[in-house]
């Protein structure tokens, strides 16, 4: 459905039912749908929500509000909206670290998180990044191309690569090179403050963001429950949602 919220138009995707819901946010141009697989098989029993934050899919946004405060603001005006005062929050990628900083900012509004192939240090100027913001500008599908594929290393997975492919294609061509350039996260020294029960599932063939990466969660925050995958890249939301989605029932059932 489409909703304006703060003078904008955000498509939101809600599912299910079932209390306390499920949010999930995803990572970088990703829309909603990088959590769609997922979520449709904890819909069975939970109601679950999903959006295209500013800088994906159809949620238009002024690119200079396209950075960390700006999507974890997303967070709480859209639960507002719907009138959810607590639910469990997701994060995929980018998704990951909007996560821990919406909790960190309010902690009475979540349940718990899950953390899924993230990092909770995002450096703008990190080998790569920039140059990676380049070729998107210079040829947006040209550079798309190989980073889809770096997501999805999984074999027998075109189909799926060319789903991520369309749905990366949704944004404004000048999203992508936006988030990368102005996203700047540090929660390495607050990790200790989560206190909540915490899932961190990571692709151990990811390349994006590497297995260290989310081990830093997962080491930091107090409690955290680890999940490594074998053999799987950087968005199981779209690959493995199966596995994905009975990580998180354990999690919330366990809690």
């Amino acid at each position: 459905m489409f909703a304006e919220i703060d003078g904008r138009i955000v498509n939101i995707a809600s599912f299910g039912s079932g209390d306390p819901p499920f949010f999930g946010v995803g990572g970088w141009i990703g829309t909603w749908q990088v959590w769609r697989q997922a979520l449709e098989i904890l819909s069975e029993d939970r109601r679950c929500i999903a959006y295209d934050h500013r800088g994906s899919g159809q949620s238009l946004a002024d690119v200079s509000t396209l950075t960390r405060d700006g999507l974890v603001d997303d967070v709480f005006l859209i639960l507002d909206h719907l009138g959810i005062e607590t639910c469990w929050l997701g994060g995929e990628s980018q998704g990951g670290f909007i996560a821990a900083s919406a909790y960190l900012r309010d902690p009475s509004r979540f349940h718990g998180l899950v953390i899924i192939d993230s990092t909770p240090h995002w450096r703008q100027d990190a080998p790569g990044k920039l140059d990676f913001a380049d070729r998107l500008e210079a040829d947006l599908d040209a550079a798309l191309g190989p980073f889809v594929g770096a997501c999805i290393p999984e074999p027998d997975c075109r189909h799926l690569r060319r789903w991520l492919f369309d749905i990366l294609k949704e944004a404004e061509p000048e999203y992508g090179p936006a988030l990368i350039r102005q996203m700047a996260c540090d929660l390495r020294d607050r990790l200790g403050e989560i206190d909540c029960p915490t899932l961190v599932i990571h692709g151990l063939k990811d390349v994006i963001e590497p297995p260290e990466s989310g081990r830093q969660f997962a080491d930091g925050i107090p409690g955290a429950r680890w999940l490594g995958l074998e053999g799987v890249g950087h968005v199981p939301t779209i690959t493995r949602p199966r596995e994905v989605a009975s990580a998180i029932r354990d999690l919330i059932s366990g809690a």
